[in-house]
């Protein structure tokens, strides 16, 4: 932390070798505060910096110990995003464009991907899953091994989202086979995810409360 205690630099240890901190990374920009998180899979270390507008990614590989950092993509103002890791792929959620709320892209996991990204679409139909428009609107989503599961609100109540996926090694794109909001028997209720740690776990916990239940 600097003065102020804002988080502002990333550093690498090598524990046992005795040889100095490497500073991976710093942010020099005071409105800018930075922390760390883990892809769900464990392969990558993402460090974010943002601000209350606008945001920038990095990664690093958490399978090379000599690995470097890369950026996701470059920040660009007023532009939201953040990242997800699932088979070869980046998930993103993003304002980009001036959108109102969070569209849901997914990528090649590669640097410097900002043209690359792709709103999610499910196959067959061509629905986009999440557009960024007012309704509905994402929150957040989370990449297991075989399904990805999705956060957010639909005419004004917390919805959830099971996104079942077609794994296919030889294409560059992700493909939709189910996208399915859970259902509840009341009309009014507050649902959400629970906290998850395994990537391949095939259940996950959904936290569901109204006022009579």
């Amino acid at each position: 932390m600097d003065a102020a205690h804002r988080p502002h630099q990333l550093m690498r240890r090598k524990i046992g070798s005795g040889a100095p901190d490497e500073m991976l990374l710093q942010e020099n920009d005071d409105i800018f505060w930075m922390g760390i998180s883990k892809s769900l899979d464990g392969r990558y270390l993402f460090v974010e910096a943002s601000s209350k507008e606008t945001t920038e990614v990095h990664y690093l590989d958490l399978h090379d110990s000599a690995g470097t950092l890369q950026c996701v993509a470059a920040r660009r103002h007023n532009v939201l995003y953040d990242v997800e890791h699932r088979a070869g792929q980046w998930w993103i959620e993003s304002n980009v464009g001036g959108l109102p709320n969070m569209a849901l892209f997914t990528c090649p996991a590669i640097p410097n991907c900002a043209d690359s990204w792709e709103l999610l679409k499910e196959k067959g139909s061509g629905k986009v899953l999440f557009d960024g428009s007012y309704d509905p609107s994402l929150d957040g989503v989370v990449c297991f091994k075989g399904h990805v599961v999705a956060s957010g609100r639909q005419g004004g109540i917390p919805r959830v989202w099971i996104i079942g996926l077609e794994d296919d090694d030889s294409s560059s794109t992700t493909a939709v086979t189910k996208f399915e909001m859970l259902a509840f028997p009341e009309e009014a209720y507050d649902v959400g995810l629970g906290s998850h740690h395994e990537f391949d776990a095939d259940s996950v916990v959904v936290a569901y409360d109204s006022m009579v239940t």
